[in-house]
């Protein structure tokens, strides 16, 4: 988003404004930087959240071995969830909680069509944003549709939203991907 706002700012504003920008950024982003290598936990705990995301990362940890045990071809969309005594089994006893999603978009796509169909995704995902990118100058739609990339991306790290049908950031995003890909800017 940051990123994002930055260019903005170079086509808005000159390129005094975006230094300016750029600086901040670097300022904050090496802070930041600093205070979570130095006390994570604590710093977390300061602002009221939990080191492990409310649990999250200990979905993660046992859904990675998962992942590594079907890496090529994955357990089939939207499969690994649906059956009770299968592989969730396992990871709704190594959590202690009936964990109903991935939490995480990258991984539930690892979990439904394999890191090879995660890959593809990566793919398609950054070649849409590069398309965005080159129409940068040429109007102000792509502006919502970068940060709106970035939003997708951030968002996929703590949901699973990525590849699902009844997700309005996923259809959106593939109506965006869909107008992008087209040559004709009159679409």
């Amino acid at each position: 988003v940051a990123g994002g706002a930055i260019g903005i700012a170079l086509v808005r504003r000159g390129f005094g404004f975006a230094a300016l920008m750029i600086f901040a950024l670097i300022l904050g982003g090496s802070l930041a930087t600093i205070i979570l290598t130095m006390a994570p936990v604590e710093f977390l705990e300061m602002l009221g959240r939990d080191a492990t995301l409310t649990g999250r990362t200990d979905i993660w940890e046992v859904l990675i071995g998962q992942v590594m045990d079907r890496p090529w071809t994955g357990y089939g969309y939207g499969a690994f969830w649906t059956v009770e005594n299968g592989p969730v089994f396992w990871v709704r006893q190594a959590t202690a909680w009936p964990v109903p999603t991935a939490h995480n978009g990258y991984l539930e796509v690892a979990l439904g069509i394999g890191l090879p169909g995660l890959v593809l995704l990566m793919l398609v995902y950054l070649g849409t944003v590069g398309r965005a990118v080159g129409r940068l100058f040429r109007g102000r739609e792509v502006y919502f549709l970068l940060t709106f990339f970035a939003v997708v991306t951030t968002v996929s790290i703590s949901e699973s939203n990525l590849l699902n049908r009844n997700s309005l950031m996923w259809v959106l995003f593939v109506a965006s991907a869909a107008k992008l890909a087209v040559k004709d800017d009159r679409v």
